[in-house]
């Protein structure tokens, strides 16, 4: 007869942990929305309303590095820094 089953319990990624520890404004989800919104309004202003590229620019680099460095490299250092 065969052993009954084990039941498994999968412990949270690091990333998980990480992401669990913030408020509600800071998790990915909200800054992926907040940034696009921006960028929705950025080519708004460019493609419809003739905004010069020089001033669309800003804004779109700025809502990059806000995602490169809050999704990817402050998650990355957290999990470098947790005990394993």
């Amino acid at each position: 007869m065969a052993p009954p089953p084990r039941e498994v319990h999968a412990e949270p990624s690091a990333a998980a942990q990480f992401w669990r520890h913030k408020p509600w404004w800071c998790q990915p989800w909200t800054i992926l929305l907040t940034g696009g919104m921006v960028l929705a309004v950025d080519a708004v202003l460019f493609l419809r309303f003739g905004l010069p590229l020089w001033l669309a620019l800003p804004p779109l680099l700025a809502i990059l590095a806000w995602w490169i460095l809050f999704l990817l490299i402050v998650p990355s250092a957290a999990q470098g820094d947790a005990p394993h």
